[in-house]
């Protein structure tokens, strides 16, 4: 009997041994997933009312980026200055467009330098160029309703700049060097379903095409935060391909992330976000990952090519890319067009890929309060 209840003892003992030390790594490997991620994501709502949240800025850029009438009557004004051949000229025009997409023939080296030459004696700036050339939003856009409500494109959309150059867009409330007239630094808010958004009729004018940086026609729909620059390499910016004779439709569904201010108490590398204040871009105003991500790909750009392309509203007479640079921004095109994700392990596999991606000084944190738009797209056919 007693060598029974030693026994017992014995066993029970184990027992709790081995339950302490358990728990005890139990609380250990929570404790440490607490040290390195110290914040938490949850779902607050799904009900969210939509008219709380800011409808996003829309950017219709035709594909089209020099309208050939408008191209061929500055190609005249100019042949009448330098008595040079109209034809001649119009064919130079032609250049202004590869400063969207920074194509470029090595073969032409000369007649892009002589072209530029003769921008620079009648002091005309390539980014006043591209937007006298550029469909005006009035032809683009034939007609539009918002909330159901007929009105006047002109009244709703403004032609300003995005990275694909001049565009036609609504609710874009950043302020930048390109405005020129007083918007709204508040984004507008609408209601749920098709009869509370945006509708807009738009005019392919295929006879005045003259540059097209897709070998189609059509126009590049954006759908971006309205605070942001809308910048498709940034990753901010969702692109939807129009296609001429077709009617499309466009669900949005807006996620939006709040932190609360004990966040802040965090080191920024352990809560992985900043706040509004905590890091200012050369936008101003407010952070965020988009603006950072511009940043950084500007100062890359003038550290390599010394200039900024007109596409970024912060390039002046003095710093914008001209002609002249092309062959340079072509060079490097494709490393600007990617991001080098930070903080991974890359082994000896993607040296290549790390040399010829974009990396960053500072990385660039996602907010800590945003919202996020994913857009789905249905397309059909036009036939009459």
């Amino acid at each position: 009997m007693v060598t029974k209840g030693i026994f017992q003892r014995l066993f029970w003992s184990c027992i709790y041994v081995i339950l302490i030390s358990y728990t005890a790594t139990i609380v250990a490997t929570l404790w440490g997933k607490f040290l390195s991620h110290p914040t938490v994501t949850s779902l607050v709502s799904s009900t969210y009312p939509v008219n709380k949240v800011p409808f996003p800025g829309v950017a219709i850029c035709s594909l089209n980026k020099l309208s050939k009438k408008r191209a061929r009557n500055f190609a005249n004004r100019i042949a009448n200055v330098t008595r040079r051949n109209p034809k001649e000229i119009m064919n130079y025009m032609r250049f202004i467009g590869q400063l969207h997409d920074f194509d470029f023939e090595p073969s032409s080296v000369s007649q892009l330098l002589e072209f530029q030459n003769i921008l620079d004696l009648m002091q005309i700036t390539v980014t006043d160029l591209a937007k006298k050339i550029a469909t005006p939003c009035e032809e683009l856009l034939r007609s539009c309703f918002w909330r159901n409500v007929e009105v006047n494109c002109s009244t709703i959309f403004s032609m300003r700049l995005t990275h694909g150059g001049y565009c036609c867009v609504f609710n874009y409330v950043k302020i930048t060097s390109d405005l020129n007239n007083r918007i709204e630094e508040k984004p507008i808010t609408t209601d749920a379903g098709v009869e509370n958004g945006l509708y807009v009729a738009i005019a392919n004018n295929f006879p005045d095409y003259y540059y097209t940086t897709l070998s189609s026609p059509g126009a590049m729909i954006s759908v971006f935060v309205p605070t942001d620059y809308p910048d498709k390499p940034s990753g901010a910016v969702t692109e939807i391909l129009v296609p001429p004779n077709s009617e499309n439709f466009v669900e949005i569904v807006p996620t939006t992330l709040r932190s609360v201010r004990d966040v802040a108490n965090y080191p920024v590398a352990k809560r992985g976000c900043l706040f509004d204040k905590e890091r200012i871009t050369s936008f101003q105003r407010i952070y965020s990952q988009s603006d950072c991500n511009v940043d950084c790909r500007m100062m890359s750009i003038q550290a390599m090519c010394h200039c900024i392309p007109f596409m970024i509203p912060f390039s002046n007479s003095d710093t914008v890319c001209t002609l002249a640079d092309i062959p340079c921004l072509n060079r490097y095109r494709d490393k600007w067009n990617s991001l080098f994700p930070y903080g991974e392990d890359i082994g000896p596999y993607l040296n290549k890929e790390k040399q010829d991606s974009l990396r960053c000084d500072k990385k660039c944190y996602p907010p800590c309060e945003e919202t996020v738009y994913e857009a789905f797209a249905t397309s059909f056919p036009i036939f009459k």
